[in-house]
């Protein structure tokens, strides 16, 4: 009996030392980074996007996420070399997502314009050809994302769920009477109006710290810096913007950057990203920094977070603009002259980081460790540097367990033997 709980004890020690190993290299390739593709952070289950297509004979059936316009499209072929042109008149069937489209033979541009002009026209390349008598279909080109991708869905976002109802009346009539919002304008002006009333909010150095400051729920931050009471910083700007536009069942999320969390960790930075359905776009709001939806200026496309770290990374951002506010104008700026607190956070190694709508934000070293171990999370990570290393992974999470099974079986051991001595 002795020998075998020596054995035990050895056992235990050696995979103790493991595991600490494992735990003080946690940063070499150990954690789980459930990392997310561009499509599926920035493409929704509310957006127009082809899912899927089908060939048969010289047509091509296209399936959508959405129910297209049942009054119809019309169809032009190489509208741009205008060597082949037509225009037919298809009707869609009422709630069909899909429509069916001749196809000619060769390499082709289609562009598909809603009869009303309500929405923008949806453009793709064909090739169409045989080989040997069989058909070769190859799909070049759409300016919609897809097919076969997977997408986000904005229940997954920030609501008003973890809101109180007096809250919820509190939102509403800030953004009625401070905010210029209203709830039939398009999202586009709404979070303008919104961005400025929560940019130009007075920052008083004085007044309650900004970490005292985000203990307060939302609305009371908002009272306090009203009150010209409250040193405000990029997580309080987030946690009223998130507020305010989760009221106005506007979509939104919260984004910041983390990595490596050793004995140090990045700068923690907070902006928000709102969701325009009209353009059916992603945008980023940095209300700290007095900026609302940065853009290019040649093809007029806002940028995302991740668009706005690729280009920071390649010195890429002239010809950049921006909106930003000073009173009560609103003026048009290159985003390099706003942007200089972004630099550092995007040009680090740091993961960008978009939180789940409600997510708990707390940090404490118990749950830096449950993170570490399981593969629960409220966040998606995205970065194009740090991968998953599943070797490692596999090999921590073995030893965690087998350690746990090996303390268990001494500590029955144990209880066993004192069991039998006071027996005998």
């Amino acid at each position: 009996m002795k020998k075998k709980r020596i054995k035990y004890g050895l056992l235990l020690l050696a995979l103790l030392a493991v595991n600490v190993f494992i735990l003080l290299h946690r940063n070499e390739g150990y954690k789980y980074y459930p990392y997310k593709s561009l499509s599926e952070l920035y493409v929704t289950d509310s957006t127009l996007y082809l899912k899927d297509m089908r060939f048969e004979g010289d047509s091509v059936e296209l399936f959508f996420s959405l129910p297209l316009l049942k009054e119809g499209y019309s169809l032009e072929v190489d509208e741009a070399n205008r060597w082949m042109y037509y225009n037919v008149r298809i009707l869609i069937p009422p709630k069909e997502n899909k429509i069916s489209v001749h196809v000619e033979k060769g390499v082709h541009q289609y562009k598909l314009t809603p009869s009303n002009y309500t929405s923008p026209s949806i453009i793709y390349k064909i090739d169409h050809s045989s080989y040997n008598g069989a058909a070769q279909n190859e799909f070049l080109y759409c300016n919609l994302p897809g097919p076969q991708i997977k997408v986000a869905h904005l229940k997954t976002y920030h609501s008003d769920k973890g809101f109180s109802e007096e809250e919820k009346q509190n939102a509403i009539k800030l953004l009625q009477e401070k905010t210029g919002f209203h709830k039939d304008s398009s999202d586009f002006y709404n979070t303008l109006a919104i961005t400025k009333f929560a940019a130009t909010l007075c920052k008083n150095p004085k007044g309650i710290h900004a970490y005292k400051l985000s203990e307060l729920r939302p609305y009371a931050q908002i009272q306090e810096a009203m009150k010209c009471n409250a040193d405000l910083a990029c997580g309080n700007y987030s946690a009223m913007i998130g507020y305010l536009f989760s009221v106005a069942r506007i979509p939104n999320r919260l984004v910041t950057f983390r990595g490596p969390a050793g004995n140090w960790q990045y700068g923690i930075h907070y902006y928000s990203e709102i969701y325009l359905r009209e353009q059916q776009q992603w945008v980023l709001i940095d209300a700290a920094n007095n900026l609302a939806m940065p853009f290019d200026s040649t093809t007029n496309k806002f940028l995302n977070a991740v668009d706005v770290n690729n280009l920071i990374k390649l010195n890429g951002t002239s010809g950049k603009l921006a909106y930003t506010f000073k009173h009560d104008s609103l003026k048009l700026v290159p985003y390099d002259s706003v942007n200089s607190q972004h630099i550092y956070y995007n040009r680090s190694n740091a993961n960008l980081c978009f939180l789940h709508g409600n997510a708990d934000v707390t940090v404490s070293p118990f749950r830096n460790f449950m993170e570490f171990y399981t593969f629960n999370r409220d966040f998606d990570y995205y970065s194009e540097v740090n991968r998953n290393d599943w070797l490692k992974i596999v090999v921590k999470e073995i030893a965690a367990l087998l350690f746990i099974i090996v303390f268990a079986c001494y500590v029955s051991a144990e209880i066993k033997n004192k069991v039998r001595k006071k027996v005998d």
